[in-house]
């Protein structure tokens, strides 16, 4: 190779994601979070709040979803502190409209969710990175046997890494292991995936958006519960009376609900 040509040993740049050691893929993450984060800066010069809002949830926030397809950004102990900063980076917005230096848990909790379940539609990385990279592992499961016959058997089916009864095979791969990590951890918080992917095809159509909404029915329920106590805590605080009523637990909109609302808005 010509002397001109950076030549490196620890990893390459594929398809837009980082492939290689971990230091390397590290050093990449940092260097997407930092380009992300220094977008929500910009942001936060904007006059009106609710176009800092639209343009944070609707379109940089996505900028990470990528990465995140690439690597398994809910192991604390290579990407820990990364994710955390970003996870600050992105809830500034909403500490910035309440006027507060931080959220209490019900209402970080009500800021994750989409739009479509109640939220506000800031997704941390909790919500995203275990969905993303166990969606793209699915994918290349589903695709090597074709494609790549030979190395078939490094990424098995997740259902076959990670059985419902028995002990789990060694994994084949590092890929496999940090997959079957991360289905322990989506299935530990949303126990329904595991039934909704043995019920499904081989791979889900869209499986990040699928396994994303699974992951939210749970959100949803910890919400409702987080919001419920909030308010018999506050209700409990008070001097009641026969005119106070014990509040009823908060659930979210419903569709009838929402286009209800639309159809109250000024022309």
């Amino acid at each position: 190779m010509p002397s001109s040509i950076e030549i490196s040993t620890e990893g390459t740049r594929v398809l837009g994601g980082p492939v290689g050691c971990t230091a390397f893929c590290q050093d990449f993450a940092k260097g997407v979070v930092a380009e992300v984060t220094e977008g929500f800066k910009v942001i936060s010069w904007m006059i009106s709040l609710q176009a800092q809002h639209c343009l944070t949830t609707g379109a940089v926030q996505h900028r990470i979803s990528h990465l995140l397809r690439m690597i398994s950004g809910s192991e604390v102990a290579d990407y820990g502190g990364i994710m955390e900063a970003y996870d600050n980076a992105l809830l500034d917005l909403p500490k910035r409209v309440v006027r507060r230096l931080s959220l209490p848990d019900h209402a970080a909790a009500l800021v994750s969710p989409p739009l479509s379940s109640g939220g506000l539609g800031y997704r941390p990385r909790k919500s995203r990175a275990d969905c993303a990279f166990l969606a793209s592992y699915m994918h290349t499961a589903h695709r090597f046997p074709k494609l790549l016959p030979a190395l078939a058997h490094r990424v098995p089916p997740i259902l076959d890494l990670v059985p419902a009864t028995g002990t789990p095979p060694p994994p084949p791969s590092p890929q496999a292991a940090l997959a079957a990590r991360a289905f322990f951890r989506v299935a530990a918080s949303a126990p329904l995936v595991r039934g909704r992917l043995a019920g499904g095809a081989a791979v889900l159509r869209h499986a990040q958006n699928a396994l994303s909404a699974i992951v939210t029915e749970a959100e949803t329920q910890r919400v409702v519960s987080l919001i419920s106590q909030a308010c018999r805590a506050t209700w409990s605080s008070t001097t009641p009376t026969a005119a106070t009523p014990l509040p009823s637990p908060w659930s979210p909109p419903t569709l009838q609900q929402r286009s209800q609302a639309k159809s109250l808005r000024p022309a």
